[in-house]
């Protein structure tokens, strides 16, 4: 039997191959937890590295398949082994895992967070730890820098969910366009309808017409004969009433303290970024329809389309 010395089995206190280290910042209560379809668009393929006290990282490749595997020379003494491999899931918004053969096979289940340029994660039973993602599928990052950790991780939660949302239009929209091909292929053809009657009308009457100005002009010929056709007002006659223009605005929404809402060049979480706007940012404009959970605001000076998601209504006189 393998003897193991109390630092060794402190480090075991971890999950899915995640090794307890020193408690999370009161950064971490300031964001909320990473939902779980967000968490497995950003592992699912890619590549996490585990912090520990020791200084060394324990990656963990993600695979679509939901198998994980992992492999640590360094560790090994810690964890029983140097290599292993186990399953991962999403239950609700926390990240499980279930190993072979590393700490002892129990299942464990995690909640994370966004904390500045990693992921704060935290464990069913209380213990806490921090983890990178140094690879991810390319449609994760906006930009080269990300890689390299230039962004937040609040920026690729954040690029991750406007992704998502797209992904999510534009299946919706192919899937309702199905429908109707297939509405058109089985509906039987309809019936040709007859035109519909014109109903010619008087010029707009002056100051000097009858009291049957508004009428058709069939009725004013023949005012004997009962009146069939649909009555018509003259609308160009009658002044509309004046109407008040209502004016409404937005604000950001959901954005995190520490981070902004991109403005891109078009509805689309691929097209560049144009400008941003802080999370506290109030009085955008709508400046068209909105597409595919994509809409065209004003803000200050510049304008663009932001993620219909990160927006919420602000006033309406």
């Amino acid at each position: 039997m393998r003897c193991v010395t109390m630092p060794a089995a402190a480090l075991l206190f971890g999950t899915i191959g995640l090794i307890a280290v020193t408690g999370v910042s009161p950064a971490k209560a300031e964001t909320r937890p990473v939902r779980g379809e967000t968490i497995k668009y950003l592992i699912s393929g890619g590549t996490v590295h585990l912090d520990t006290p020791i200084g060394a990282t324990l990656p963990l490749k993600f695979s679509p398949d939901g198998t994980v595997t992992g492999t640590s020379v360094v560790l090994a003494f810690y964890l029983g082994s140097t290599a292993d491999r186990g399953r991962w899931w999403i239950s609700g918004d926390k990240l499980c895992t279930k190993w072979t053969r590393w700490f002892d096979g129990d299942q464990s289940c995690l909640t994370i967070r966004p904390e500045g340029r990693k992921f704060a994660w935290t464990k069913d039973d209380g213990d806490t730890g921090t983890a990178s993602i140094v690879s991810a599928p390319k449609q994760t990052y906006s930009s080269v820098s990300a890689l390299g950790g230039g962004v937040s991780a609040a920026t690729l939660v954040r690029n991750a969910e406007e992704r998502i949302a797209t992904e999510a239009a534009k299946s919706k929209a192919a899937e309702q366009a199905k429908r109707v091909r297939l509405a058109a292929l089985i509906a039987p053809s309809a019936p040709q309808s007859k035109p519909k009657p014109v109903v010619q009308l008087q010029p707009s009457p002056s100051a000097e017409d009858g009291p049957q100005s508004w009428l058709p002009m069939s009725a004013v010929k023949a005012p004997a004969e009962p009146l069939l056709t649909p009555v018509a007002f003259n609308t160009a006659a009658v002044p509309a009433a004046p109407r008040r223009a209502l004016l409404l605005t937005y604000k950001v929404a959901r954005v995190a303290a520490d981070d902004v809402l991109n403005v891109r060049s078009g509805p689309d979480g691929d097209a560049p970024v144009v400008g941003t706007i802080p999370p506290t940012g109030r009085g955008l404009v709508m400046k068209g329809v909105c597409q595919n959970d994509w809409c065209p605001v004003g803000y200050v000076r510049q304008s663009g389309w932001v993620s219909r998601q990160f927006i919420d209504l602000e006033s309406a006189p």
